[in-house]
């Protein structure tokens, strides 16, 4: 891959139908984590509303659109089933391999960035957002950025079994995997009230599962 590229932030005042958009005006949070899979022909995409867990789930309540999948004191995370992608930011961008690295919900609408290896397509990319959606604006634009260390790798989360997944996030969020652990398998299943064998199981079983998505995607 080549050492030089650009980090793009935009600034995009109409999103049309973009859920974490909605979600965040909604909810006065902010928003983080956005991701995108494939379920049974179906597109579903997943974010992290983060502020005050209560507050959140009170403002979101009536959204029949959005699934809560996950909730901790700092945030609630949702799913969203069947996503359009013609009518998203999101998806334009993933229809030019420009795979997102950070989204943000604001007061005046959308602000995500993205990596790109060189500006070529960078124009035709901003006047075919511009011409689905409002007040698109490069607002930064980073230039010469090293992508050395930049691999992507596709993660086909379907792949896990929804409740493979609940393990996995509750002992992420729990800080199982951080050096010392914030909590062991034992908190874990506690947290879940399942058995610790089980817990044990999901964990190994997912762990294995993301593990040979990356490392085998050569």
């Amino acid at each position: 891959m080549s050492t030089d590229g650009l980090r793009v932030e935009l600034r995009v005042t109409d999103p049309g139908h973009c859920t974490p958009a909605r979600a965040a005006r909604t909810t006065g949070a902010s928003v983080d984590g956005v991701s995108r899979t494939v379920d049974d022909g179906r597109l579903v995409q997943e974010f992290t509303l983060r502020g005050d867990a209560e507050e959140i789930r009170e403002c979101a309540r009536d959204d029949d659109d959005l699934e809560a999948v996950f909730e901790w004191e700092e945030g609630v995370r949702y799913r969203e089933r069947g996503v359009d992608e013609s009518a998203c930011v999101c998806g334009v961008l993933s229809e030019y391999g420009y795979p997102l690295d950070e989204i943000a919900a604001t007061d005046d609408g959308l602000r995500l960035s993205f990596y790109t290896p060189g500006a070529d397509r960078l124009e035709e990319v901003v006047e075919v957002l511009r011409s689905r959606f409002g007040g698109v604006a490069v607002v930064g634009l980073e230039r010469d950025c090293d992508l050395t260390d930049h691999d992507p790798v596709a993660v086909d989360r379907a792949e896990l079994t929804d409740r493979q997944r609940e393990v996995l996030e509750t002992a992420f969020e729990m800080g199982y995997f951080e050096t010392p652990k914030g909590a062991n398998a034992g908190e874990v299943a506690e947290e879940l009230d399942i058995a610790l064998s089980t817990a044990c199981e999901h964990l190994a079983t997912a762990q294995r599962t993301v593990l040979s998505m990356v490392l085998d995607s050569g």
